[in-house]
């Protein structure tokens, strides 16, 4: 018997050597959740800091390609007296080419590729060859890069085309010698766009007052930006638009104020300083 009570004995478990290896397990286990927490709090933060830091380029960025846009306008403004029209026409007054064509920001109409033919139309298959070539190129200037899911063919950066406006459609516009217009929305964002950049189309008037920060499927002005509208004015300077803006503090922004008419000088006539005619061969523009 007392073989048998010793054997027991010494076959128990140690308590007080269990009591500690249960006691350090708990704070190894604390330990472990407590580095979990702080891995997932500094991640947290760094994709915070990630995408903030993404958002200040991409708004740098965007304002740049406007910027640049505006001055190759500006470019073309001091080469021909006037800003290109909304688009070029056919003798039919069919719209065959972009505005955007022919001021590639950096370079006017004649350095853009030597094989498009800017007689024809923008979607024959001569022209339409260069979409996808020049779209790499193009993307740097006339696409958000906030719109990095969007075809690198589509462009975010639209006219404004209508009576009044700085793009009355095929009539170019001139900027008023007084800098009244200076302040007004020369090219501005847009989402949702489906407009590809070497088509000659742009929104509308009704369609820029009727849709702002639209819906899924929607075009119209709006930004992927989160402090508002990117857009330019004819005096150069790239601003935001606040999303919220009322329909008729935008028209404001967008509408010229007709000039008015000076009377005729009832003494000897002077001839009117001559200006580019915009045809639909373009054979006044240099070769």
């Amino acid at each position: 018997m007392a073989n048998l009570t010793d054997n027991r004995v010494e076959t128990e478990p140690n308590s007080a050597h269990t009591g500690r290896s249960g006691a350090g397990w708990k704070q190894s286990s604390r330990w472990c959740i407590l580095v979990l927490l702080l891995l997932g709090l500094v991640t947290s933060l760094s994709i915070v800091a990630y995408k903030y830091v993404r958002e200040r380029i991409h708004n740098m960025e965007c304002g740049n390609h406007l910027k640049a846009i505006g001055l190759a306008l500006h470019t073309y403004h001091t080469q021909y007296g006037v800003f290109p029209p909304a688009h070029f026409c056919d003798e039919a007054r069919e719209p065959i080419n972009s505005w955007r064509t022919v001021i590639v920001p950096g370079r006017l109409w004649y350095t853009f590729p030597s094989t498009y033919d800017f007689t024809k139309r923008w979607d024959t298959p001569e022209n339409s060859r260069l979409l996808a070539a020049e779209s790499e190129k193009s993307q740097r200037h006339f696409q958000c890069p906030s719109a990095d899911s969007e075809s690198p063919t589509i462009t975010n950066y639209v006219a404004v085309v209508g009576a009044n406006t700085m793009w009355p459609g095929r009539e170019p516009a001139k900027q008023a010698a007084d800098g009244s217009d200076r302040d007004k929305i020369l090219v501005i964002e847009v989402i949702n766009s489906d407009i590809l950049w070497m088509e000659p189309r742009d929104l509308t008037l009704e369609q820029a007052l009727d849709a702002i920060q639209p819906k899924k499927g929607i075009i119209g002005i709006g930004s992927h930006h989160r402090d508002g509208v990117h857009y330019v004015t004819v005096g150069g300077e790239v601003r935001t638009l606040d999303p919220s803006i009322d329909r008729e503090a935008l028209r404001k922004l967008l509408v010229r104020e007709v000039p008015k008419k000076s009377l005729p000088i009832a003494t000897e006539k002077s001839a009117e300083p001559s200006s580019p005619q915009f045809s639909g061969d373009r054979k006044d523009l240099p070769k």
